[in-house]
């Protein structure tokens, strides 16, 4: 009988504790873990794949700072640029006090 690989697999949060330890490699198996998901969902918000490959890299930095949390939310609060919340000059927001 084979291992079940997901038992052996260390959690999100033993991955980031000991990125915070000193072991960098720690930080692939996360990043790997995750990148695809991210990815799709912030180019689908964003329909550009370098502002999305950017947001992708904010969104990590983020995690890594601040725990791992969820990464959906982070993407979508932290890793979206301040401009994709704003409209282009010249259009009026559709959101209410803008």
């Amino acid at each position: 009988m084979l291992p079940n690989a997901a038992v052996d697999e260390p959690t999100d949060a033993e991955l980031l504790a000991r990125f915070r330890g000193g072991d960098g490699s720690a930080l692939e198996p996360l990043f790997l873990r995750y990148e695809g998901p991210v990815f799709r969902f912030l180019f689908g918000v964003l329909k550009d794949h370098h502002a999305a490959e950017d947001a992708l890299q904010e969104t990590f930095v983020q995690a890594i700072r601040g725990g791992a949390g969820d990464l959906s939310r982070l993407a979508l609060h932290g890793g979206l640029p301040a401009s994709r919340a704003d409209p282009p000059q010249g259009e009026t927001s559709t959101r209410p006090g803008r």
